[in-house]
């Protein structure tokens, strides 16, 4: 029968961490030497990153010296700090181990005990009231609303930091509506231009939002030491690129920088001091997930002796899983988008020309509109062939050239076009307003003719028009017909003519298939699908057919309009799609490691929130979630720290195996 193997650890002893607790003034000032406390034993202290976990401490009472559980009654403006200390090496209470504001209590009574228990925490209010307004230029008085840092309007991503020209390291930052400068003239008169927010930017302004100083200077607060400008410039990346980044009225600033950074790869945690006046001082500190400072957990091989400065690992698990990784990576854009100029057919038989325009009024006793809707209304690209019989002038020309257009990556013949119903869309153009063109439709008017036009002018129609749902087509909305377009129907069809710029949307879509390399942890290819739609686009204005003067589909109006951006894809669109499918193998081709650690005692300083842990020192057990073959390494990384007083003293070192962030889905 195999037997339990000794337990090495039960041969020596870890000496137990001194504590002393002080308890601050009921004013709610921080505590000082001379609050120190004996009737209170900890229990345990819980340390932890970001707003989603609250720092705590859990203390009991010491009945034999608090007396017995009597005579309690709820409390009056009770506002007491607490904080646990420790000496160091030269006998100085000199670390801070954790500290919060006493806001539970818990009372029991049984038939072998009594006892109360005190909880202390980091709660959210501390860090200053809710953030429901902002600061916005020119304006004395705060905006109530959402904070929205690079909102997003009409599809496109808008600065809207106010850049007032000041260069200052601890300058204040102020919002700007993007509309309010949307010209050269609007800016002066507002005196400041619309800057993009930087990542260190917008949490050095959430800061200044609710410091309790004023607001162009450093931010302050009663309780927290908050970071300065150029701290934060120093751990973000301010190349990472906000988009819509919205802070809901009501948010705490906990939660408002959560929101802030954890998309990008960040997180935030408290960090507290002694300083050299004894009373303590908490920093806001940043990380970068899967980054930081390396140590090692430390367990000697079975059978050797055991020393405490060879081993500090009480319990350690692991789990390591290849079945959830990716090493196969596919991608594909957006379909297709082919921005040109359509000119349209008619969409009534042409037995229907001599019509009397007052024929076609809607309404009347004599109207022909219930069972002629379309006549002098309808206009019709014909892509899908609908329309051959409707009228002699009518064919498969525009048709087969929009095919041609959209499917041209195919290399199809006429045989195999995919000749279907599609619809018009905006132009993806955009106009010097930095919008797009829209959808728009012109007529030929025959009164504009000159020399260099004898057919007439291409003119924006003025008439009320909708664009066709289910096919690629307009019309119009009014009463009767267009009354000029009417009267050149009935002298000579072929003179009315009609055009729509606009896109049309294909079926082929670019994509990339990265294959798996030999070096992955997993044999198999495991592939994950990607629909990047929303970033990565094939736009493009080039005709594959021939532009000739008969021909239905010709270059976009918008391609060579002054000031004009014809936001096509850029021409090496593969290369784009490829890198990202390389960058998200890299994040997803990783085994996915979970682990958690107990050390023996609480004295542990070389492990704080941030660091990452490489290996079991002694046993020679590798944390890293990639293989030696693979390039960079993927550590778990210390997020909480829970430490445990009351008996046998240990630290539990909460751990994360962070991936790194995925590129974004989308950037407008």
């Amino acid at each position: 029968m195999v037997s339990t193997p000794p337990n090495d650890t039960d041969l020596y002893a870890r000496k137990a961490t001194q504590y002393v607790i002080l308890l601050g003034p009921r004013d709610g000032s921080k505590p000082g030497l001379a609050d120190q406390v004996d009737y209170l034993t900890l229990e345990s202290i819980k340390r932890s990153r970001g707003g989603s976990r609250v720092d705590a401490i859990i203390c009991t009472y010491d009945l034999s010296k608090a007396g017995r559980l009597i005579d309690t009654t709820t409390p009056k403006g009770h506002n007491r700090i607490l904080e646990v200390r420790t000496y160091d090496h030269e006998g100085n209470l000199s670390i801070v181990k954790a500290w919060g504001v006493v806001t539970q209590q818990d009372q029991a009574i049984t038939d072998t005990a009594e006892y109360v228990t005190l909880i202390a925490r980091q709660e959210p209010w501390l860090f200053g009231d809710p953030i429901y307004q902002y600061r916005r230029i020119n304006a004395e008085e705060l905006t109530i609303g959402d904070i929205v840092f690079q909102p997003i309007i009409d599809d496109i991503t808008e600065d809207n930091r106010a850049e007032v020209g000041v260069d200052d390291p601890n300058t204040f930052f102020l919002f700007m509506d993007p509309e309010s400068v949307r010209t050269a003239s609007a800016e002066i008169a507002q005196d400041a231009t619309a800057a993009r927010w930087t990542l260190s930017e917008a949490v050095y302004y959430l800061f200044q939002h609710v410091s309790t100083g004023f607001y162009y200077e450093t931010p302050t607060n009663a309780y927290y030491e908050f970071p300065t400008y150029d701290y934060l410039k120093s751990v973000f990346d301010d190349d990472l690129v906000l988009s819509d980044v919205r802070i809901p009225m009501g948010s705490t600033l906990p939660e408002a920088l959560d929101l802030l950074i954890e998309p990008f790869g960040y997180f935030w945690f408290v960090n507290s001091i002694v300083g050299i006046d004894d009373v303590s001082k908490h920093y806001i500190e940043f990380a970068k997930k899967g980054e930081g400072e390396t140590v090692s957990v430390y367990l000697q091989r079975p059978g050797e002796q055991i020393d405490n400065l060879l081993t500090n690992l009480s319990e350690f698990r692991a789990n390591y899983n290849i079945g959830d990784l990716a090493n196969r990576i596919i991608v594909i854009g957006s379909p297709v988008q082919f921005e040109a100029t359509f000119e349209l057919y008619k969409g009534w038989s042409e037995d229907d020309d001599d019509l009397d325009l007052h024929q076609l009024q809607k309404g009347g006793d004599d109207s022909l509109y219930p069972s002629k809707r379309n006549v002098g209304r309808k206009w019709i690209l014909n892509e899908a062939r609908d329309y051959d019989s409707l009228r002699s002038d009518i064919n498969d020309k525009a048709a087969i050239e929009l095919a041609a257009n959209l499917e041209r990556e195919f290399s199809l013949t006429f045989d195999n076009y995919n000749l279907k119903r599609r619809k018009f869309q905006e132009c993806f153009s955009l106009g010097p307003d930095n919008e797009s063109t829209g959808i728009i439709v012109e007529w030929l008017n025959a009164d504009l003719a000159d020399d260099d036009n004898p057919d007439g002018k291409w003119e924006v129609v003025e008439w009320p028009y909708s664009v066709l749902n289910k096919e690629c087509g307009i019309y119009f909305e009014g009463a009767v017909p267009p009354d000029a377009l009417w009267t050149l129907i009935n002298d000579d069809p072929s003179k009315a003519r009609v055009r729509v710029t606009a896109v049309v949307e294909g079926d082929y879509r670019d994509q990339w298939i990265q294959e798996g390399y030999d070096d992955s942890p997993n044999g198999a290819d495991i592939t994950l699908f990607l629909d990047m739609s929303a970033r990565f686009h094939y736009r493009t204005m080039t005709l594959f057919t021939d532009e000739v003067d008969d021909a239905k589909i010709k270059r976009s109006i918008n391609h060579d309009q002054p000031d004009f951006d014809n936001n096509t894809s850029p021409s090496n669109r593969l290369t784009l799609l490829k890198d990202f499918a390389r960058e998200v193998q890299s994040v997803e081709d990783v085994t996915l490691l979970s682990c958690s650690v107990s050390l023996d005692g609480v004295d542990h300083p070389e492990y704080e929130i941030g660091k990452l842990i490489d290996k079991v020192d002694g046993r020679n057990l590798d944390l890293n979630a990639k293989n030696p073959d693979q390039v960079s390494k993927r550590l778990p990384q210390i997020v909480g720290i829970n430490e445990y007083y009351n008996g046998e003293q240990r630290t539990e070192l909460l751990l994360e195996s962070f991936k790194e962030e995925r590129p974004r889905a989308e950037v407008k």
